[in-house]
């Protein structure tokens, strides 16, 4: 695993634990208000969506926007099937970590 894919793996785990945050003040915001007519980003959205592709090209394939984006709101996470049949589970960042430092 390179440096870069070392850090790109901390800021994906980072934003996973930010978005908890955020999510846990939007439920929060709902009790107090149910109308409440916006929701709290952790990031602009644009921004959010050039740091996830630049967090892909690192990576490789598309694995952050794909934990990013549709694993972390799955129930019990997500997979990756390779062409030889291999299952890769993707349910937290230490699973991305495992599918990124695979041997090709």
């Amino acid at each position: 695993m390179t440096p870069a894919q070392h850090k790109a793996l901390l800021l994906i785990g980072m934003m996973d634990a930010r978005q908890g945050v955020y999510d846990a003040a939007n439920a929060a915001l709902k009790k107090v208000n149910q109308d409440f007519p916006a929701t709290v980003e952790m990031i602009d959205g644009n921004v959010y969506r050039r740091l996830v592709e630049m967090l892909d090209e690192v990576l490789g394939d598309t694995i952050a926007s794909y934990y990013l984006d549709e694993v972390r709101t799955m129930k019990d996470g997500g997979s990756i099937t390779e062409n030889d049949g291999r299952v890769w589970p993707i349910r937290n960042v230490d699973d991305v970590a495992a599918y990124v430092g695979r041997s090709k």
